[in-house]
């Protein structure tokens, strides 16, 4: 149940701050920046899914818990940061309006940290069950 209510929170703060970004723009800034923002999407299956593979080589290592709560949380900064960049960098390149940027970035890393909370919380489930039986 944590897991699901971890996922939840990050989404709808990630949503909210999401719209709040959009909020801020023109019209015409707005149809521009939902054309930049398909061509960014391109970016996300990749990366989660490198992230997805790290985490499920981390469930069946059989490193103690500690090490693999602290391999995640690294991975994770990697992955969010990477993700985080290539978002600034295109953002940059597209010529967004700077409110839009920070806010749009910020909502990503809302997301990102929902994600490795859910994840971390999977991983300790795993761990737990693993070692009861």
């Amino acid at each position: 149940m944590p897991v699901v209510i971890v996922c939840l929170a990050s989404f709808f703060a990630a949503k909210y701050i999401r719209r709040r970004a959009f909020a801020t723009l023109t019209y015409d800034q707005a149809i521009f920046v939902v054309d930049a923002y398909a061509q960014l999407r391109k970016w996300v299956l990749p990366l989660l899914g490198l992230y997805l593979l790290s985490f499920l080589a981390l469930m069946y290592s059989s490193l103690s818990f500690a090490s693999q709560t602290v391999i995640h949380f690294v991975i994770w900064a990697l992955v969010a940061i990477l993700f985080i960049l290539i978002n600034a960098v295109k953002m940059t390149k597209l010529e967004m309006p700077a409110n839009f940027v920070n806010l749009f970035l910020l909502s990503r890393f809302v997301s990102l940290v929902g994600t490795a909370f859910a994840t971390y919380l999977l991983l300790m489930l795993v761990y737990q069950a693993e070692s009861s039986g």
